[in-house]
């Protein structure tokens, strides 16, 4: 076989390969995921083969939705991190931070204490599911006035030092 002839039997098995069952796959494709509701401020971690995510609820309750998905796309509403608010509170329920420490699942959140500041306050449960148990306020604003009253940049993030091999929560 001369030189050409080879080069144009390769180009054709390199052409053909994709047509060849299994061979290759389509690009998967997708409409964006935009959920009904107000979602802001979405926190998302993966739990096994599931993904679980919450959001701001603000003033609404139930307060923080818990929703569920397999694949980043299709999302299900699978309840709350509270179906009542919190006593200690009175509304501003921001920026949930969910996350998972040792078979526990934590949802970190902003919240306002009744008549004062803002704080940050955490919750616990043993499923992504809940239920999820309200351990009140970690930390908050140390002046209330009639300008701080309406502050909002008092979100938690959690991060994990290496060096420490412990978790630390992070606001401001």
């Amino acid at each position: 076989m001369n030189v050409s002839l080879r080069c144009v039997v390769a180009a054709c098995v390199l052409l053909a390969a994709p047509l060849v069952s299994g061979s290759a796959q389509l690009p998967a494709t997708y409409t964006n995921p935009v959920l009904p509701g107000d979602h802001p401020d979405p926190s998302v971690i993966r739990v096994g083969r599931e993904y679980w995510a919450t959001a701001t609820t603000s003033q609404w309750a139930p307060v923080f939705p818990l929703l569920r998905s397999v694949d980043l796309v299709n999302w299900t509403l699978a309840g709350a991190v509270f179906q009542t608010p919190p006593t200690w509170s009175e509304g501003s329920y921001w920026a949930p931070e969910i996350s998972a420490d040792r078979g526990r699942y934590f949802v970190y959140y902003t919240g306002r204490r009744k008549n004062g500041p803002l704080c940050i306050a955490v919750a616990t449960a043993m499923q992504p599911s809940g239920p999820y148990v309200d351990h009140g306020p970690l930390a908050c604003q140390e002046v209330c006035t009639r300008q701080t009253r309406n502050a909002s940049a008092y979100d938690a993030d959690i991060g994990l030092r290496t060096d420490w091999r412990r978790r630390m929560l992070r606001w401001g």
